[in-house]
């Protein structure tokens, strides 16, 4: 998201959506977001491979996006050192 050549290659993808969630573009060109990146991931890094039988349950994918949206409106409270400025405030909404 931060390297210049992703909004060339992805002009589709605006900023706000990539500062709402992860994006994994395949080497198809199919697209991933979210916890559905998450999803693709396990399957391809040895390391996620531990969370396949989890992220994987059938019907769980709606339960794995809103958690992981979650995560991600609070990424900046919960990892004080990510690179944010004001930027994160994108996609909240006012009530929290």
């Amino acid at each position: 998201m931060h390297d210049p050549e992703v909004a060339e290659r992805f002009p589709d993808l605006p900023r706000s959506a990539l500062m709402q969630q992860m994006y994994v573009v395949a080497a198809n060109g199919r697209r991933y977001a979210g916890a559905s990146a998450v999803r693709y991931l396990t399957r391809r890094l040895p390391r996620l491979w531990p969370l396949v039988p989890l992220v994987h349950l059938p019907f769980s994918l709606p339960i794995w996006q809103w958690l992981y949206l979650q995560v991600a409106r609070r990424r900046d409270r919960l990892n004080p050192s990510y690179p944010c400025e004001h930027a994160c405030d994108i996609g909240r909404s006012s009530d929290e």
